[in-house]
C-alpha cells in the first residue's frame, strides 16, 4: 500500500501547482452523487407509526445523525475513520464498509449493544430497524433513486467520450447493480470499499483506484458531494468538483472549469 502512496505522490509532484489547460480523459464520479435515499421508499423499513413514536420519543424523526450518535461507540475492527454527509461515521459502519466483518456478525454486534443502552424500547426498535436495512443490500439499494438530470449529463458525457468510473464508499455494489443496470452501463468499472477494503478520503483508495484505472491524476476529474473528502484530494493534487444534490450546476460549471462542455 506504501508503494501505492509514493507512486501517486512522484505523479503528483511532476504536475505543475497551476494548469492553464486540461486532457481530461477519466471521469471518477462518487456513488452517492448519483444515488440518493429515497425517504418514502426508507421509511417503510421503520414503519411510519414507530417513526412517529419516535418522534414523540425524541423530539425528531429518525435521522443519521441520531444512528452515528448511538453507535459511536461499539467496538470495531476497523481504524479507517470516514464521514458522510459530514458527520463521521462510527468505526463499526467502517467495519461494514470495508467488509472487515460480515454484515451478519456486524448486525449481532449492534443489536447486542443497542439493546444493553439506557434508551427507550421504540428508539431500540428504530435503529435496529435502519440498521438492518442498511446491512441488506437489497432493501438498502431498494431505498435508492437516481436524479434524471445527473443521469442525463453522465449519458452525454458517456456520449461525448469520457471514460466514466463509478467510485464510492459502498459496501456491496451488487444490489444497485441489478437494481440500476442502464446506469451502470454508463461505467468502465467501479471501485468501491466493500472490494478494496479501504475509504475514502484516504490516500491510498485514490492511489489504488487510478493504479487499477489506468489513469493519472492530470488525466481524471473526480465528482464528489463531501467537502471534507475534496479537501483532502486536493492536498493529494487531485482534480475535484464539489456537489450537492440540490445544486446540479455545480457539476456543470466544475466540468467547465476543466474545459469540459456538455
Amino acid at each position: 500500500m506504501k508503494k501505492n502512496i509514493i507512486v501517486l505522490a512522484a505523479l503528483l509532484s511532476t504536475a505543475p501547482t497551476y494548469l492553464t489547460s486540461y486532457t481530461i480523459s477519466a471521469i471518477f464520479v462518487d456513488v452517492e452523487v448519483i444515488f440518493q435515499t429515497n425517504p418514502m421508499r426508507a421509511s417503510k423499513y421503520v414503519g411510519k407509526i414507530d417513526s412517529l413514536r419516535y418522534l414523540a420519543e425524541v423530539g425528531n424523526l429518525p435521522n443519521q445523525e441520531d444512528l452515528f450518535k448511538q453507535l459511536k461507540p461499539v467496538k470495531a475492527l476497523s481504524t479507517q475513520v470516514t464521514h458522510n454527509k459530514g458527520l463521521a461515521m462510527p468505526l463499526i459502519l467502517s467495519d461494514w464498509l470495508v467488509a472487515a466483518q460480515s454484515s451478519s456478525k456486524i448486525n449481532a454486534t449492534i443489536e447486542k449493544y443497542v439493546n444493553s443502552k439506557d434508551i427507550s424500547n421504540i428508539e431500540k426498535k428504530v435503529l435496529l430497524a435502519i440498521v438492518s436495512m442498511m446491512l441488506t443490500p437489497n432493501d438498502l439499494a431498494d431505498t435508492q433513486s437516481v436524479s434524471s438530470k445527473v443521469e442525463n449529463l453522465l449519458s452525454a458525457l458517456h456520449r461525448h467520450g469520457y471514460t466514466l468510473f463509478l467510485i464510492g464508499n459502498w459496501a456491496n455494489i451488487g444490489a444497485l447493480k441489478k437494481n440500476f443496470s442502464h446506469i451502470f452501463k454508463l461505467f468502465k468499472g467501479t471501485y468501491v470499499s466493500g472490494d478494496l477494503h479501504l475509504l475514502k478520503p484516504a490516500a491510498e483508495f485514490y492511489s489504488k483506484v487510478l493504479e487499477l484505472s489506468g489513469f493519472g491524476p492530470d488525466q481524471s476529474i473526480w465528482i464528489e458531494t463531501e467537502q471534507k473528502f475534496t479537501s483532502k484530494m486536493q492536498q493529494l493534487g487531485l482534480n475535484t468538483i464539489l456537489c450537492h444534490h440540490s445544486q446540479h450546476e455545480d457539476i456543470i460549471k466544475g466540468l467547465q472549469k476543466y474545459g469540459i462542455r456538455i
